[in-house]
């Protein structure tokens, strides 16, 4: 039994540092294929680490009107945690945000592709960031 448990948090542990987000195209709260794959793959690991919260924040680029971009950032962060509710993780674990254009910094369109997108952060259930995931468009 403790070596199950001892399991759990080297689990935890090895989630520890990875950061990053999933990016949209314009306009789109849709995921490719292979990006829903690794989010699976992710899922499978906070479902053997009980002590992770995943926190989803979904952003959108300058463009458009405030209203537009808040529920497309909405439907962008409500998009992935489907995914993590479909693999199986429980609504308790996640909490979804959505930013709209509110953060926006970008000045050109290469800077906007980088705002069209969800931040996964993976969390010690109780406070402190554990980990932020990167995938890719």
């Amino acid at each position: 039994m403790q070596t199950a448990q001892n399991a759990k948090q080297d689990a935890s542990s090895v989630l520890d540092g990875l950061q990053g987000d999933v990016l949209f195209r314009t306009g789109s709260a849709e995921i490719t294929p292979e990006i829903a794959h690794e989010i699976q793959v992710l899922a499978q690991a906070v479902a053997k680490s009980p002590a992770l919260k995943v926190r989803l924040d979904g952003y959108a680029d300058p463009r458009g009107t405030v209203d537009t971009n808040l529920k497309l950032s909405q439907d962008r962060a409500n998009a992935v945690r489907d995914l993590f509710l479909a693999a199986g993780i429980g609504d308790e674990v996640l909490e979804v945000n959505a930013y709209g254009k509110s953060q926006s910094v970008a000045a050109d369109s290469d800077g906007y592709a980088l705002e069209r997108r969800v931040r996964l952060t993976l969390q010690a259930q109780g406070g402190a960031a554990v980990a932020q995931v990167r995938a890719s468009e």
